[in-house]
């Protein structure tokens, strides 16, 4: 986002064209959907981890209860 100021300001000291900041929203919305989709993937990642774990634990609690019973 402060990017995108300090670009307006830029296009509006030089007097360049509304197209110049369009384009940097456009290059700036580009990166954020980039890191939308980093996320999301290490979010998923962590979640299938923590998905594995919990059921290697059940299975630990599940042998230990059967031997200890």
């Amino acid at each position: 986002m402060e990017r995108l100021i300090a670009s307006w300001g830029e296009c509006q000291e030089s007097g360049s064209m509304r197209s110049e900041f369009e384009e940097s929203v456009e290059e700036e919305y580009r990166e954020l959907r980039h890191q939308e989709e980093a996320l999301a993937e290490k979010h998923l990642h962590i979640r299938k981890e923590t998905a594995c774990c919990e059921e290697q634990y059940e299975e630990e609690l599940r042998k230990f209860v059967e031997e200890e019973c």
